[in-house]
C-alpha cells in the first residue's frame, strides 16, 4: 500500500513539473580555488616622545614590536624609505622646529603604515607686563614660550599687608630642559633677588643691614644651581657682590663701593665669576675682576671708564668682553668695543669707522660657534671718514674682526643669541628670525617669529631658542 502512494506521488510530480514547464537545475558541480597567501604588514613604529612644544633638546627613541625590523626616517617631512631616509640606530636628538617621519621594514612584510611627529621649539620671550591681578594693575615677571604666557609669582613680605609686590629686573636662560628666569622683584619693603625654575619662585636671601639686590646669572653643575648677583644697603650707596649655592648666600668682595657680580660660568671643573663696577662712591673708577676657583684676578685696566660686560672660557683661553666709554663733548659719550685675550686688550675692527655712539647693551655676549668667538649688535656709528651720516647698523665680529655681512644695512637686529653651533638673529619689528649658515649671514633665511600679544612685548627684555 505504501509503495503504491509513493509512486502514485512521484507520476503526480513529475505530471506537474511537464504541465508547468518548470526547468529542472541540474545538480550543482565544485571547482577547486586557490587563496593567495596574505602579506601580513610590518608594525608602525613608535616614538618615545609624541608631537609637542618643547624646550631646550629632545631625545628621541625609534622602537618597533619586531625587533628584526629596519626604521628609517626623516627630519624634513618627506615620507621615508629604504632610498630616501636615515637608518635608524640610536637616540635622535632634536633641538629645531621638525616633522619627524619614521617607517619599518621586515623581510617578508609589506612596509609599514608612516609615523607622523611634530616638534615645536617656539622662542622663549622674558620680560615684564603689567597685569591686572586682585583689582590692581601689577607689573610682573613672565616668559612665553610661543605665545604661551606664563605670568611667574612674587611673594609679600607680609601676607595679608596692602603692599603691592611688582618686578624690578627679568633675565632667563635654558638649562636641562627647564626655564630659569632670574632677576629680582619689590615685595613691599625690600627688592629680593630670586630665581624661578620654570614657574616655582627661589628667593635669595640678602646681606646683613641691605634691602636691596638681584639675581645677574644662574649656573647649573651636578645638581647644584649657582647664582650670582648683588646685595646692597638701604641708599644703595655700597653694593656687595654675591655668591649663593643652593640659595646659601656668599659675599665675594667688601673693598670696592659698588660693584656687582655678574655672570658665573664652569669650563669643566674650574669656576668663573665675573665682577665689575665702581671702586668709589663717585663713580669715576671703574673697577673689573674676576674669580678662578675662589681666587681674584684683577683686571687692570688704564682708562677709569671701562667696564667688563662677559666672560667666556674658548680652547682654554679666557676671553673678556668690554666697553670704554670716551667723552667727546660735554654732552655726547662715545663707545669702544674691546676684548681681552692672554691679558692683551684688542679694539674690535670699527669697518672704517673711528668711534661708535651707541652699542646695543642687549648684545654685551659673546658667542663660542666651533672654538671661534663672535660678538653681535647694532651700532651706531658717530661718523664715517667720508662724512656720510651715521645710521643704525648691525656689526657681526668674529675673533674680533669686521665680517661683511648681507644683512639688510637699515634693519635694526633687536636680538641676538647661539644655539645648535649656529649663530641667530631676530627682527622683532617683522617678527622673525633667522639663523646663520656660516657664521656670517650672507644670506639669511627669516623665518616666521611666534611670540606673545602686544601687551607682553611692552617691557620685553629678550628672547632665547
Amino acid at each position: 500500500m505504501k509503495i503504491a502512494l509513493r509512486f502514485t506521488s512521484l507520476l503526480v510530480f513529475i505530471f506537474i513539473v511537464f504541465a508547468c514547464n518548470i526547468p529542472i537545475s541540474p545538480a550543482p558541480t565544485t571547482t577547486p580555488t586557490t587563496t593567495e597567501p596574505t602579506i601580513p604588514k610590518a608594525a608602525t613604529p613608535e616614538a618615545s616622545i609624541h608631537s609637542g612644544k618643547y624646550i631646550g633638546t629632545i631625545s628621541v627613541e625609534l622602537t618597533s614590536s619586531n625587533q628584526s625590523a629596519k626604521i628609517y626616517y626623516t627630519l624634513d617631512g618627506t615620507n621615508p624609505t629604504e632610498a630616501n631616509g636615515n637608518l635608524y640606530n640610536s637616540p635622535i636628538i632634536i633641538d629645531f622646529d621638525c616633522i619627524l617621519k619614521a617607517i619599518a621594514y621586515i623581510d617578508n612584510h609589506s612596509p609599514s603604515d608612516v609615523l607622523i611627529e611634530n616638534y615645536s621649539f617656539p622662542p622663549i620671550t622674558f620680560g615684564r607686563a603689567y597685569n591686572f591681578i586682585d583689582g590692581k594693575w601689577i607689573l610682573s615677571p613672565y616668559y612665553a614660550l610661543g605665545n604661551e604666557v606664563h605670568i611667574l609669582p612674587m611673594e609679600k613680605k607680609y601676607p595679608g599687608d596692602s603692599t603691592t609686590p611688582f618686578a624690578s629686573t627679568v633675565y632667563a636662560k635654558i638649562i636641562d630642559n627647564d626655564v630659569y628666569a632670574y632677576g629680582s622683584y619689590y615685595d613691599g619693603y625690600e627688592t629680593i633677588p630670586c630665581y624661578w625654575v620654570n614657574d616655582t619662585l627661589i628667593k635669595l636671601p640678602i646681606y646683613t643691614d641691605s634691602d636691596w639686590g638681584a639675581c645677574y646669572d644662574v649656573y647649573k653643575k651636578d645638581g647644584i644651581i649657582y647664582a650670582v648677583g648683588y646685595s646692597a644697603d638701604s641708599g644703595y650707596v655700597r653694593c656687595y657682590p654675591c655668591l649663593w649655592v643652593d640659595e646659601n648666600l656668599t659675599i665675594l668682595s667688601t673693598g670696592d663701593q659698588h660693584v656687582d657680580a655678574k655672570k658665573i660660568l664652569f669650563n669643566g671643573d674650574d669656576q668663573y665669576i665675573l665682577c665689575s663696577g665702581y671702586h668709589d662712591a663717585t663713580g669715576t673708577t671703574s673697577v673689573n675682576y674676576f674669580f678662578k676657583n675662589g681666587i681674584r684676578y684683577d683686571i687692570s685696566s688704564t682708562d677709569s671708564k671701562e667696564f667688563i660686560y662677559d666672560i667666556s672660557v674658548i680652547d682654554n683661553q679666557i676671553i673678556l668682553l668690554g666697553i670704554k666709554y670716551e667723552s667727546q663733548s660735554p654732552s655726547m659719550m662715545y663707545e669702544k668695543p674691546f676684548f681681552i685675550i692672554n691679558n692683551q686688550k684688542h679694539y674690535f675692527d670699527l669697518n672704517g669707522n673711528l668711534t661708535i655712539k651707541d652699542i646695543n647693551s642687549k648684545f654685551l655676549q659673546i658667542y663660542n660657534i666651533s672654538n671661534n668667538f663672535y660678538f653681535i649688535s647694532n651700532v651706531i656709528p658717530s661718523f664715517y671718514p667720508d662724512g656720510t651720516p651715521a645710521a643704525i647698523i648691525p656689526y657681526i665680529w668674529k675673533d674680533g674682526e669686521y665680517i661683511p655681512n648681507g644683512i639688510d644695512p637699515t634693519l635694526k637686529i633687536s636680538y641676538s643669541g647661539s644655539k645648535n653651533n649656529k649663530l641667530y638673529i631676530i627682527d622683532i619689528i617683522n617678527k622673525r628670525y633667522a639663523y646663520s649658515s656660516n657664521a656670517d649671514f650672507s644670506l639669511p633665511d627669516w623665518k616666521p617669529l611666534s611670540l606673545p600679544s602686544s601687551e607682553y612685548l611692552q617691557y620685553r627684555e629678550g628672547i632665547i631658542f
